[in-house]
């Protein structure tokens, strides 16, 4: 009898929630049930009283990240911090994206961040203010291989030493070689400035 109980109270629990325009899915997912013995007086059966108690709830940040002159969008360091982004201080990454430059968070609902980053060596950082749900798709400007935020005759000069070779910090098309492709990419964006939004 208590099998059938214990089966029953969570069924009807999601019952009220349909009826109520709550998705039964999300209500399963959501809720925990307990049933307590109470017995009354002069009667043989149970009564069980139902408490509902919500889990703690997420939030989803998701985005996709491209960078420019690659197929290979893997690998992006995306941070998150609790400061303004005119201010923020990369940490340590939360996150990295996949193959096609995506990427999903999930964080506590009482937590708040006020900047997301995106980060890869030889590009400009990428930023959004106050990160929520889908923030989109954001490219990755290439050709900063000194990691000072601006693309000028100093990355040029540093591709152009390295030009023929395979160096990784200097190859910004990451195609194992530094060639006529990584010097283009890096003049196409001559003086831009990073982050970018």
């Amino acid at each position: 009898m208590k099998k059938i109980i214990h089966f029953i109270i969570p069924m009807l629990s999601l019952l009220w929630f349909s009826l109520n325009g709550v998705s039964p899915l999300y209500a399963a997912s959501h809720t925990h049930y307990y049933a307590t013995e109470s017995p009354l007086p002069h009667q043989s059966w149970l009564s069980f009283s139902t408490e509902i108690t919500p889990t703690d709830e997420v939030v989803t940040v998701t985005g996709t990240i491209l960078l420019q002159g690659r197929t290979d969008n893997s690998e992006i360091d995306i941070y998150l911090t609790a400061a303004a982004c005119e201010v923020a201080v990369l940490d340590t990454p939360i996150t990295r994206t996949e193959s096609a430059g995506k990427f999903v968070i999930e964080l506590p609902i009482e937590q708040s961040y006020q900047c997301l980053q995106a980060k890869k060596e030889g590009y400009l950082i990428g930023q959004w203010p106050t990160p929520q749900g889908d923030i989109g798709t954001m490219t990755l400007l290439g050709g900063d291989v000194n990691a000072d935020n601006l693309i000028n005759i100093f990355d040029l000069a540093l591709i152009a030493a390295k030009y023929d070779s395979s160096a990784p910090t200097v190859d910004v098309n990451g195609d194992k070689i530094v060639d006529i492709f990584d010097l283009t990419i890096a003049a196409i964006n001559y003086n831009k400035r990073g982050p970018i939004q």
